[in-house]
């Protein structure tokens, strides 16, 4: 059992476990909006990847949060290797000592999810005790309630355990570095594939190519995690966190060019949502083709995109 007074964080631009995260930080007393710094990006895979929907093929590119978390945190993480032999033992031991732990599984075989018994999806929580039935868990993406993993569902959900561990805060963060690697990951010239120039093709392949039927198929009773209308959640919701670690050194630096940019990027957070209500709106009516105005809207998220980059690069030329 951890004795743990959490304090919960659940916000709606987090994912599952970003929320878990959050959580532990503010528990744990440490700054957490640095995690984000590297997250503002944007991937657009190749046609023959894996499957035409296009939906499988956009992304917010490489997930860098877990090496901000520790850079910038002092968090580590340790994902551990082995059977669910393996990881019951790591799990039962972390837990006889107090030490909350992380659990990588399929949110199918999660009772309290909404995708239970309907959609295999990856999920993250935190578990936090023992119970008769099962693992209790901490969900701050759900409810802030403890939550039964039932022990039968370990190992057909191929759970996997994290150990998190509070070590030394690192050293003071460099604004120079982290703006200007964000600007990097965003403006990286790499054909068509990402950064700005990869949403810019999102654009003309959306507008040229997408079958927003096709691309709905299979989830008509819960539109929200078909792939397309998924990753551009993702998307945008890298763009709203990435905004709090502009907040987050503004607060700590005190220039105003940061509150600024933070609220830019935020507006482009939510045009990414806007953008992803509009291609719903579209599925329910496909009778109207609506992919010429979608596709000028990712358009002007792109330019809106590029512009705060370029602002941040003349802001870093001129405090340097």
């Amino acid at each position: 059992m951890v004795n743990l007074e959490f304090k919960f964080i659940s916000k709606e631009n987090y994912n599952c476990i970003e929320n878990v995260l959050a959580t532990l930080m503010l528990t744990w007393e440490r700054e957490y909006a640095l995690m984000f710094a590297r997250n503002w990006g944007f991937t657009m895979l190749p046609k023959e990847h894996k499957t035409n929907l296009l939906g499988y093929r956009i992304g917010g590119g490489i997930y860098h949060t877990w090496e901000c978390l520790k850079e910038y945190a002092g968090i580590d993480t340790k994902e551990i290797p082995g059977d669910a032999r393996v990881q019951k033992q790591v799990l039962q031991a972390a837990l006889a000592e107090g030490k909350p732990v992380i659990i990588k599984m399929d949110g199918y075989y999660a009772p309290w999810k909404d995708v239970y018994k309907k959609y295999h999806l990856l999920h993250y929580c935190l578990v936090v005790s023992l119970t008769k039935e099962g693992y209790g868990c901490l969900d701050p993406y759900v409810n802030s309630n403890i939550n039964v993993f039932p022990y039968e569902y370990f190992e057909i959900a191929e759970t996997q355990c994290i150990l998190p561990e509070a070590a030394a805060v690192r050293q003071e963060a460099d604004l120079y570095k982290i703006l200007n690697k964000a600007a990097d990951i965003i403006l990286r010239q790499e054909g068509t594939v990402s950064g700005i120039n990869g949403i810019r093709a999102f654009a003309d392949t959306f507008q040229g190519e997408v079958d927003l039927q096709a691309e709905m198929a299979g989830y008509e009773d819960m539109i929200w995690i078909a792939p397309i209308i998924y990753q551009i959640t993702d998307i945008g919701s890298r763009r709203l966190n990435f905004s709090e670690t502009l907040t987050a050194l503004y607060n700590r630096f005190g220039f105003k060019e940061l509150e600024a940019m933070s609220a830019k990027t935020a507006k482009n957070g939510w045009e990414w949502r806007r953008i992803r209500r509009t291609i719903v709106a579209a599925m329910d009516k496909p009778e109207s083709d609506q992919r010429s105005r979608i596709a000028d809207m990712i358009r002007g998220v792109a330019d809106g995109e590029e512009a705060v980059a370029k602002e941040m690069l003349s802001f870093l030329e001129k405090v340097s």
